[in-house]
């Protein structure tokens, strides 16, 4: 089925872990091995799966809560 028409839609609101990254990684993700480099930040999704993100995607996409509690 094609839809005929566009339609506006806006990512439900989630909280994330995440943490910035001080060197160069790799990760395995649902999509296979990711690199990182220093700066970008690796994320732990909704169902905890981890993947890196990129500062400047990561900076317009998510915004500071709290600190983590230990």
């Amino acid at each position: 089925m094609v839809e005929s028409e566009w339609n506006i839609y806006k990512s439900k609101p989630v909280q994330i872990r995440a943490k910035r990254m001080l060197e160069s990684f790799e990760i395995s993700t649902p999509e296979g091995i990711m690199k990182g480099s220093i700066g970008d930040w690796l994320i732990e999704g909704t169902e905890g799966e981890k993947y890196p993100c990129k500062d400047i995607v990561f900076k317009k996409k998510y915004e500071w809560i709290k600190e983590e509690s230990k």
